[in-house]
């Protein structure tokens, strides 16, 4: 059999889980009422899971489970995207941060602002 990418939608029409050539499996939610992306894990470890596609399951050597989360604002916009976890090195102690961008709309003075935080 070829390789092939296969994906999955939403009953609202969102790609909700695909599965790459090589097997690796991406997860996607949707809010519904402003068709924003809310989370996005790249690598899914399907042991960490319950609604992957039937018959889907993680890749040898795959599973990192990398999570990326927005939280929204009623517009759909982004307020707050929280990347994945990484370890850093501060002062000679692996230490666990989450780089987070964060976002401020000044709607009235046509204004948006964005900060980082790693």
């Amino acid at each position: 059999m070829a390789d092939s990418k296969t994906q999955y939608l939403s009953l609202y029409g969102y790609p909700t889980w695909r599965k790459d050539e090589r097997g690796f499996l991406v997860r996607d939610q949707f809010d519904v009422a402003t068709g924003a992306q809310v989370q996005h894990i790249d690598d899914v470890n399907t042991a960490l899971t319950t609604d992957q596609p039937a018959g889907w399951s993680t890749p040898p050597n795959g599973g990192l489970h990398l999570i990326t989360d927005t939280i929204i604002d009623t517009l759909g916009r982004p307020l707050f995207v929280m990347a994945p976890w990484i370890t850093i090195d501060i002062g000679g102690v692996a230490t666990m941060v989450r780089p987070t961008q964060m976002f401020i709309y000044l709607d009235s003075a046509l204004e948006n602002w964005v900060g980082q935080e790693s």
